[in-house]
């Protein structure tokens, strides 16, 4: 394993270089330094606002110094969204470009699996081994089982189909009694996208893992193993496929993998460890060996999914071998905040608020209709004179936020609805990305354009540009890696493709010029800059142009007293800050915050200060995810 010792004075020099006080880490015993100094394997338990991205930037940046190891290995940094990996990436800037070349690699956990993994393995599956890959994409995917679906169609007494098995299996459930034809069929299809031929065992699978269909020798089985293959042998694959890939690679080739990916990273850090999921840990395991240094930053208490499901985190933080190490101080919120959100954690035994920060007590709001919140919310709002503070949080300064983010099927029980009646969680629709190179180059609605101005043509231009790039073999560039390298190694280019793309809006958005010689311009340049342009292929070929879905705008926006405030579920606002955060009461399974924490007829409370809460004997796995959206939400607020 390697090691490292660094001096006091290098780790001035770091905290220098990213605007930190020289100072911050000078403590040796601080929970902060010791992580710095750890060469361990280790799980790292950050609380909320806790600055684990800024230890880890140090750590990285300190790293940087010592680079090229001698073995001549990297570091491998993994997280699980790409604005994660742009913050590293912009908080170093240009300080440390050696970080993110070879042998390094950083990136989403989807991201290391498709480059090292399922890329290798669609090229040596014998059934995809002769196709070309062209791009991950769950909506072209579903788009292709949709047409296989009606392509098949229904079928009469002995002459009935696979469509006519999905659609009896789909509709079994009671409640489907009540839908008409055509809500049936959309389930059907629903079922479809939802099944998975497992590579290993060839069992087609429902997505919680048990199996829809086994026998080989079934028509059913049968057809659904050929719409599955004949979508990979289009090069296209979904991000679930990707992992059905990469296990099966890993079955085949495991030993070989594992060293290989082992002698190439010695370092693994790995942030926001509690969304991983058991098939991402799976992964994890079973291609980092011993030899490998891994240190894990998470917190345990955040690990909340989509609402109320089943989904449990795969990261245990407390296994042998591996050291725990805590960040139990926050810098965001004061010890106010800290002291009433303490009884909601389940993992770290306390933790405190930042000394030199002064947050108001929380305050519970009580109302007779749940319309009055919001104005309750922004009375408290002006009575505490927040407006008069500077904010310079990406985040919304205000918001509000609840666990039920669906529309209740009946008006007594309480969701964000309940609140703002024309709250939809649903998101704007902005479709960026196309089956044919022709689409990218169409007119946007009005509506968008004035929302969102005419940077969404520049985000479809170079999404036009990364996917005729990467129908190239070995090319698997995203936005950001293509930029990064347009930029180091083909400037030239680069800023003749913004001058096209800034000549091609005024045409565009004025009527005078067609997509089809935008097209025909856009190859041209490519051309003209030496870039191989594909052959027979339908995404250039093609000219029928793919319709935009309808541009919808969220209701995730009030205004009152002629104050913004963002409307959204918890787990829409993991990660962020904000300046105030309303909590609204939600209700699911029949029970919500009130039942749970504030009985104040029993005298059962968690969230007032003499603290007499009992939980409960029973019902306890839902009551720790209600315990754990609650401590995410209350613990995003400074003030």
């Amino acid at each position: 394993m390697i090691k490292f010792s660094f001096t006091d004075e290098e780790i001035q020099s770091a905290c220098k270089e990213l605007g930190l006080p020289e100072n911050t880490f000078e403590d040796k015993t601080s929970e902060r330094r010791k992580i710095i100094d750890c060469w361990n394997n280790a799980n790292i338990i950050a609380c909320p606002g806790s600055g684990k991205t800024t230890v880890l930037l140090v750590k990285l940046l300190l790293l940087s110094q010592h680079m090229p190891f001698e073995d001549g290995s990297g570091i491998c940094v993994l997280t699980h969204t790409n604005v994660a990996i742009d913050e590293i990436k912009n908080r170093l800037g240009n300080k440390v470009d050696l970080l993110f070349k070879y042998p390094n690699f950083f990136g989403t956990i989807q991201s290391f699996v498709d480059k090292f993994l399922a890329l290798p393995a669609f090229r040596l599956h014998p059934e995809t081994a002769n196709s070309t890959f062209i791009k991950f994409d769950n909506g072209t995917i579903k788009k292709l089982k949709i047409n296989a679906f009606y392509n098949i169609g229904f079928g009469k007494g002995d002459k009935k189909t696979l469509c006519n098995y999905l659609y009896g299996q789909a509709n079994q459930d009671p409640a489907s009694k009540k839908l008409n034809g055509k809500q049936k069929t959309e389930k059907a299809i629903e079922l479809l996208n939802s099944l998975e031929f497992t590579l290993l065992d060839n069992i087609i699978r429902r997505p919680n893992g048990k199996t829809f269909l086994k026998d080989v020798n079934n028509e059913k089985y049968q057809a659904i193993r050929v719409i599955c293959f004949d979508i990979w042998r289009r090069g296209i694959l979904s991000f679930d496929d990707a992992f059905n890939f990469a296990n099966w690679y890993l079955t085949e080739h495991s030993i070989l993998i594992k060293n290989i990916i082992s002698k190439r990273f010695s370092l693994l850090f790995a942030d926001e460890m509690q969304d991983t999921q058991l098939h991402q840990m799976d992964i994890i395991s079973s291609v980092f060996n011993e030899a490998v240094t891994k240190q894990y930053f998470g917190d345990p208490d955040q690990a909340i999914f989509n609402g109320f499901s089943d989904e449990k985190s795969a990261w245990r933080d407390n296994i042998v071998g591996f050291e725990r190490l805590a960040i139990s101080d926050s810098k965001r919120f004061g010890n106010e905040i800290a002291a009433c959100i303490n009884p909601f954690k389940q993992v770290l035994p306390s933790i405190s608020g930042n000394t030199q920060k002064q947050s108001l007590q929380p305050t519970i709001l009580l109302f007779d209709q749940p319309e009055q919140a919001v104005g309750l919310f922004v009375k408290q709002i002006h009575n505490h004179k927040l407006l008069d503070n500077d904010w310079r949080s990406t985040s919304a300064r205000f918001n509000l936020v609840g666990s039920v983010g669906k529309a209740p099927a009946e008006d007594t029980k309480l969701t964000i609805n309940s609140y703002v009646p024309n709250y939809s969680k649903k998101a704007t629709k902005r479709k960026t990305n196309f089956d044919n190179l022709i689409s990218y180059f169409q007119k946007r609605p009005a509506e968008e354009t004035k929302q969102f101005g005419t940077k969404v043509y520049y985000e479809l231009f170079v999404n036009a540009l990364v996917a005729m790039l990467n129908l190239m073999p070995n090319n698997q560039y995203s936005k950001s890696k293509l930029l990064a390298e347009l930029k180091e190694n083909n400037p030239e280019f680069l800023t003749a493709f913004n001058l096209f793309i800034f000549n091609c809006i005024q045409q565009i958005e004025t009527d005078t010029i067609l997509p089809i010689d935008v097209k025909t311009k856009f190859i041209n340049l490519l051309t003209q800059y030496n870039y191989q342009i594909p052959q027979n292929t339908s995404f250039i070929n093609e000219n029928q142009i793919n319709s935009i879905d309808a541009f919808t705008q969220k209701n995730n926006v009030i205004v009152e007293d002629g104050i913004e405030i963002k409307v959204g579920t918890i787990h829409s606002i993991k990660g962020e800050t904000h300046m105030a955060t309303l909590l609204v009461e939600n209700e699911n399974y029949g029970a919500s915050e009130s039942s749970y924490f504030w009985d104040h007829k029993s005298g059962n409370d968690l969230f007032c200060p003499n603290n007499t809460y009992k939980r409960p004997k029973t019902s306890y796995a839902k009551l720790e995810q209600r315990l754990k959206t609650t401590y995410v939400a209350m613990s995003r607020p400074t003030h």
